[in-house]
């Protein structure tokens, strides 16, 4: 039984030493999906992560640390629809466009 036990913690151990040294950079545009312009300050974060980060002005980010493997990132801006994308190991720079979302401008509260 304490063989058995010590093998499942060594693999354990195996599979989140692993997972933590392997990371991988995503980079990517978020645009307009009706003008193509370039989208500031829109959050875009990696769901079930405390990974997050901002777009420029120039509509770009980059996502450092986050985990290898397929992701889920989810992308949000205000006036636009929030958008959720898969992106694999072998896609670490993306394009997201997000719709604008004219029901939702009169939620925005400025204090």
């Amino acid at each position: 039984m304490k063989r058995a036990l010590g093998l499942v913690a060594v693999l354990l151990l195996g599979l989140w030493g692993g997972t933590a040294a392997a990371q991988q950079p995503i980079s990517g545009t978020v645009r307009d999906s009706v003008t193509s312009e370039p989208l500031d300050d829109a959050v875009v974060s990696v769901r079930g992560t405390r990974f997050s980060t901002t777009t420029l002005a120039n509509g770009t980010f980059v996502l450092t640390g986050v985990p290898s493997g397929e992701v889920t990132l989810v992308v949000r801006a205000i006036g636009y629809r929030s958008r959720e994308l898969r992106v694999g190991a072998a896609r670490p720079a993306v394009e997201v466009v997000l719709a604008r979302d004219v029901f939702r401008l009169e939620a925005i509260v400025v204090t």
